[in-house]
């Protein structure tokens, strides 16, 4: 089944940097497993249009009707997309710096919601934040 053999890549994934790409590939199946559809294939290391910053994943977010769960976080976020950083720490902490750079990528046209998909938990700063 495709959900046991991502589940399976997941857990077999290293922690840190030189897995980076591994981690990130395997979180954006799961992640398109999960939600597409009803969002749309995600755009991977996308540039913003200054070329200075680099998105992790996006899934655009077409559902306008408030019928289903993505509709209305459409119309109550402004999520036009939903923005997906990955962070695939080894022995670093996952904290509120963190959270600050995926919230300083959250515009009005990416709208207000994002995840964070992490190989550790992340501490309780991060939490707050």
């Amino acid at each position: 089944m495709q959900a046991d053999d991502l589940v399976r890549r997941l857990l077999l994934c290293p922690n840190g940097v030189a897995s980076w790409k591994q981690f990130e590939d395997v979180c954006a199946e799961i992640l398109t497993f999960l939600f597409v559809p009803p969002l749309t294939r995600p755009k991977i290391q996308v540039r913003t249009l200054s070329g200075i910053d680099r998105r992790d994943a996006i899934f655009p977010n077409r559902n306008f009707d408030t019928v289903n769960n993505w509709g209305k976080l459409y119309n109550e976020l402004d999520a036009r997309f939903v923005l997906v950083e990955f962070k695939n720490y080894d022995n670093d902490e996952i904290g509120k710096d963190e959270v600050n750079q995926t919230r300083n990528y959250m515009t009005h046209t990416m709208g207000k919601l994002a995840l964070l998909c992490c190989s550790k938990t992340p501490n309780e700063q991060a939490h707050r934040m």
